[in-house]
């Protein structure tokens, strides 16, 4: 799953972390025993997995829900001997990150949202605390994502008009009387062109 739109958002609406929020090749250039306390507070995010529902699957169509689970590291300088101030500190971000993007849908997608699964504690040393808030997101593969289409396409030809007359059952005598009552015309069945649908009543 892409966490672009993800890490934006948290750039956004977590105004504590002052535009620190990085993606997963920044967080492996962290050196976590020298780390410069400064500057942080910082988050990194993540797609740390995937799981696949059912699939449901015919020649011509393909369903299936994927279920990624985000991660949210969260680097929090201590300022005391005991990790109190930084603990606190953690539970503010925390807090922040979850108005961030509970609830919300991800890349633009109004079916998925992210839900709240679980924290733990990644590392805790007298210079920093880290932690990591994993959320998880629904999305579906349909068969526009996978090579269903194309191969259609080499198989039968582009199928991208669709021309029919419909006769109507007519009351009384309660069936089709013969005549054309509409015609319909679908276009640009792939979407890829400027033409558009037609309809008409005879």
């Amino acid at each position: 799953m892409d966490v672009t739109s993800t890490i934006q958002a948290l750039r956004e609406r977590c105004p504590s972390f002052h535009n620190r929020v990085f993606g997963t090749a920044q967080m492996a250039q962290v050196d976590l025993e020298n780390i410069n306390p400064e500057e942080h507070p910082s988050a990194y995010v993540m797609c740390i997995r995937e799981d696949s529902d059912d699939l449901s699957v015919t020649e011509n169509s393909y369903r299936q829900e994927v279920t990624a689970r985000v991660a949210v590291v969260l680097l929090v300088p201590n300022h005391d001997e005991r990790g109190q101030l930084a603990s606190a500190n953690a539970e503010q971000l925390k807090e922040e990150v979850f108005k961030a993007i509970l609830g919300w849908s991800p890349n633009h997608d109004k079916q998925s949202i992210y839900v709240y699964e679980q924290m733990w504690v990644l590392i805790n040393n007298r210079a920093y605390l880290g932690i990591q808030l994993e959320f998880t997101v629904i999305y579906a593969i349909s068969a526009v994502d996978t090579r269903i289409p194309d191969q259609l396409e080499e198989d039968t030809g582009r199928f991208d008009t669709l021309d029919m007359s419909i006769d109507k059952i007519e009351t009384p005598p309660g069936a089709p009387d013969g005549k054309e009552d509409v015609h319909m015309r679908l276009i640009n069945l792939y979407g890829d062109s400027d033409d558009e649908s037609e309809s008409e009543n005879s």
